[in-house]
């Protein structure tokens, strides 16, 4: 799940890094969908090439940019979620004309197996 905002970037290929509390490397290589939080759609699908982390500081200040984050990082020293950054690096964004519907798991879902 993620917000719509930053799926969109995602799928027009301007956000290439995806940052998350934990690792994904059991998903490395996989092709992912995009299902935005609050629908029950997937909306596109990316390829999950690399998972990346925990970063440092120092890291994260070089690759803010992939994931279209200026604001909220205004030192080099600040790191998102506490210092268990990890970036997941996706490519190869493929839009859906039209979303397929799904049945979402309830709470608070990262990852979702679905059979399309």
């Amino acid at each position: 799940m993620i917000k719509r905002e930053w799926g969109e970037k995602i799928l027009s290929g301007e956000k290439t890094l995806e940052i998350r509390r934990g690792s994904c490397s059991a998903h490395k290589g996989e092709r992912i969908g995009l299902c935005y939080s609050g629908t029950g759609c997937i909306y596109g699908f990316v390829d999950l090439v690399e998972s990346i982390g925990p970063l440092t500081p120092q890291e994260w200040w070089e690759l803010r940019h992939k994931h279209c984050v200026t604001m909220r990082c205004r030192t080099v020293k600040e790191l998102p979620y506490k210092g268990r950054t990890c970036g997941w690096v996706v490519t190869n964004p493929q839009r859906l004309e039209t979303p397929i519907e799904i049945v979402r798991s309830r709470g608070a879902v990262i990852w979702q197996r679905v059979n399309l």
